[in-house]
């Protein structure tokens, strides 16, 4: 069980009271951090600073009645430096939590710097569009060119992604790849190199680690299945496509 702390920096903005359900809804949340420029809570005569301020007002309230830590986290200007230090400066004040980022609101560069602070800090970032559809926007978790030094993992993501309900049960994966396996140093004529249980279970959770495929139990736990993911379709036909061929 993770008891880690699951903390979401938000991007400011008009609607973020509106977006704030969701995201409770969609991902766990125990504190909720809004980053804002300071001119907000100024007199800059600025036509849209109120309506962030009573945005944020109704975030505070309903963040109490469902228990979750509220804070504000003040920016002196809109910069990437200044949300970089932002962000820096919660890391350091919870450097165990889970970060969330909420880049639906505010300004483009308050967003994108976000993002990019999400990658940092190896966390999720997502969005929440006016229709109130839920997206987290993935990162790739590793260099196509690293997954192609391994034909492998190419191998195991083709066998899923072929497969029915492209999920198969890991016994099964198995016996396919020992069809396509590729030993990673050429085997010398007196020693012919095999596949291992052991060397596919290894595989399968650097695929794990990267996103590309996901691991259950089934049978009362006795046996495991493993699932391609949308990111490992989309890595596939990738690498597929720089290669000037097509995924069937």
């Amino acid at each position: 069980m993770d008891n880690r702390e699951h903390i979401h920096l938000i991007s400011s903005g008009e609607t973020i009271h509106e977006t704030f359900p969701k995201s409770i809804k969609e991902l766990k949340m125990d504190r909720a951090i809004i980053l804002v420029e300071e001119d907000v809570f100024g007199n800059s005569g600025n036509i849209h600073h109120p309506l962030i301020r009573e945005s944020i007002s109704q975030v505070e309230k309903l963040a109490k009645i469902l228990n979750i830590t509220y804070d504000i986290k003040l920016i002196p200007s809109i910069s990437l430096e200044n949300i970089r230090n932002a962000v820096l400066d919660v890391f350091n004040q919870y450097p165990n939590a889970v970060y969330y980022f909420n880049i639906t609101g505010g300004t483009k560069v308050l967003s994108n710097g976000l993002f990019m602070m999400s990658i940092w800090l190896d966390g999720t970032a997502y969005h929440v569009g006016e229709d109130g559809k839920f997206q987290i926007l993935a990162v790739p978790k590793i260099h196509v060119e690293d997954i192609k030094k391994n034909e492998n993992y190419i191998s195991i993501l083709e066998i899923l992604e072929k497969s029915r309900e492209h999920e198969m049960p890991q016994k099964e994966l198995f016996n396919n790849m020992k069809n396509e396996y590729k030993p990673l140093r050429k085997p010398n004529a007196k020693t012919k190199r095999n596949l291992s249980r052991g060397t596919l279970s290894k595989w399968i959770q650097d695929l794990i680690s990267w996103d590309l495929v996901n691991q259950e139990y089934f049978k009362d736990n006795k046996e495991k299945r493993v699932r391609i993911t949308g990111d490992g379709v989309f890595t596939l036909k990738f690498i597929k496509a720089a290669e000037g061929t097509k995924v069937r």
